[in-house]
């Protein structure tokens, strides 16, 4: 009789999806204040899955905290950061999402002590920034490791009698007395003001409470990232430049040749901002549009700007850093292969503010002279940029402080401004369609060209937004290239 061999085959499927997990509670904390939950060790999955979540913050392997989707494989550790609720006795539940699947973490605050006088509610939701010399909202907001910062004043109201008056994590002042740690009393009517010390180390956070009567809240201060670690020093592909020799990290910027490129060249440069509301962000977000010049023919450069999470700056500094960028660039024209009349700038969300502010030849407060540019650029693109940061109607304007109209592009262009394309959600829920149709219609009243591009049903994020009809990431590449084939910027 014949012996054969039967054969097993097992496949083996890649999977996204998890083991399950769960959160401990945080329970009977202070109101307001910060909470990091215990590391969770992603299991369960064979290929990357996607991270997101609702309501926090999270780290991956001690990296910055972010908020923004990324990706996580098996043995990633991450932590979620989130801010208990404001007032005692009340729950707040965030979600991490790995592969589609939730993890929740609940936050329960301490119920409110019973018989001390109520007075009125108060809070403290900002920082004193002196950069800007203005207030800054705390979670937006990150500040340098051991600094020392202060709150607004608040002023005690509906106390009926003299109130119990602590703090915890920091220090207090009534009615500008020094500041003390020391329990004490206040009356109706006083005013006091709480500061505290950030933590030592990059990535970390700290709240101080104050707690009158029956009341209380707190104010988180949450320190940069580590520079050194979270600013990119090289990007595949590209040859770095140091524009700023700058402590801790320089002011990079990154070049992307394209095929046959030789310094003898005198090619169009394609320089683009990434964005992230002066807050985030770094050039590998924007090396994609680099890359996608330097096909075309033209010399891609991301460059990079200082952000807050990673400096402690406001968009002053970004503007500052994009300025110089671009003087740099022409400067040193020769060497890049860059023909100097032909250098196209450009921009999306916040990127797209501080692109505006390197083609408005005005020095803006909180800019060197030293760094203008020493020409205005051939053309400037823009996607769903940051063109208003008035206190009337701009975007985010307290980022500005009292700095916010000096800083509005739309204030301050120059007539006539450099061609211009502008892309816009018309349901662009964070910086409004408004701000690229209006400003497109000063240019043009400038004697300038503008082309507005309103894409329909565009959110902030159009170019990768699911479900939207049209492939309005190519569609976008390829309305630029027509743009500046008109320009006579490509051949």
């Amino acid at each position: 009789m014949a012996q054969g061999w039967i054969a097993l085959v097992f496949a083996v499927h890649a999977d996204s999806t998890p083991d399950p997990f769960q959160f401990a509670p945080r329970e009977g904390v202070l109101p307001g204040t910060v909470q990091v939950s215990e590391t969770y060790t992603v299991a369960g999955i064979t290929q990357p899955a996607l991270i997101d979540v609702v309501g926090a913050n999270y780290s991956v392997n001690g990296r910055a905290y972010t908020a923004s989707a990324g990706e996580v494989v098996a043995g990633d550790r991450v932590t979620v950061r989130a801010l208990a609720p404001k007032s005692y006795g009340q729950e707040i539940i965030t979600t991490l999402l790995v592969g589609g699947v939730g993890f929740d973490f609940v936050i329960r605050a301490q119920p409110a002590p019973a018989g001390l006088p109520t007075p009125s509610s108060f809070r403290f939701d900002e920082l004193y920034v002196s950069e800007v010399q203005g207030y800054e909202p705390t979670r937006y907001f990150f500040v340098k490791p051991r600094s020392t910062q202060r709150t607004p004043a608040v002023r005690v109201q509906n106390l009926k009698a003299p109130a119990p008056i602590s703090v915890i994590g920091g220090s207090y002042r009534v009615n500008g007395s020094p500041y003390t740690q020391a329990d004490g009393v206040v009356n109706n009517g006083d005013v006091v003001m709480v500061s505290a010390v950030a933590p030592a180390i990059s990535n970390d956070a700290v709240s101080a409470t104050l707690k009158i009567g029956s009341r209380a809240a707190s104010f988180t201060l949450f320190t940069t990232a580590d520079a050194v670690t979270e600013t990119p020093a090289a990007l595949a592909g590209t040859q770095m430049f140091v524009v700023r020799d700058r402590n801790p990290v320089p002011l990079r910027t990154f070049v992307y040749y394209p095929p046959g490129w030789t310094a003898s060249d005198r090619r169009t440069a394609f320089v683009y901002d990434f964005g992230g509301a002066w807050t985030t962000g770094d050039p590998a977000k924007s090396v994609s549009w680099a890359k996608w010049a330097a096909s075309k023919g033209m010399v891609g450069i991301a460059p990079d700007y200082r952000t807050n999470q990673r400096f402690a700056t406001s968009p002053l500094a970004a503007v500052d850093d994009g300025r110089a960028t671009l003087r740099w660039v022409q400067e040193h024209a020769a060497e890049l292969g860059i023909d100097i009349s032909r250098i196209v700038v450009g921009g999306n969300s916040a990127g797209g503010h501080v692109t505006l502010w390197s083609a408005i030849m005005q020095t803006p407060v909180g800019s060197d002279p030293a760094s203008a540019p020493l020409q205005p650029p051939a053309a400037v693109v823009l996607v769903s940029a940051v063109s208003d940061s008035s206190l009337a109607s701009g975007y985010t304007p307290w980022r500005f402080g009292v700095h916010a109209d000096a800083l509005n592009p739309q204030a301050h262009l120059d007539s006539p401004m450099p061609p211009t394309i502008a892309f816009h959600g018309d349901a662009d829920p964070t910086v409004s369609v408004t701000q690229s149709s209006r400003l497109c219609e000063l240019i043009v009243a400038g004697g300038g060209i503008c082309q507005f591009v309103s894409v329909p049903g565009g959110d902030h994020g159009y170019r990768t937004q699911p479900n939207l009809p049209g492939d309005w990431k190519q569609r976008t590449y390829d309305m630029i290239e027509q743009f500046l084939r008109e320009q006579g910027l490509l051949v």
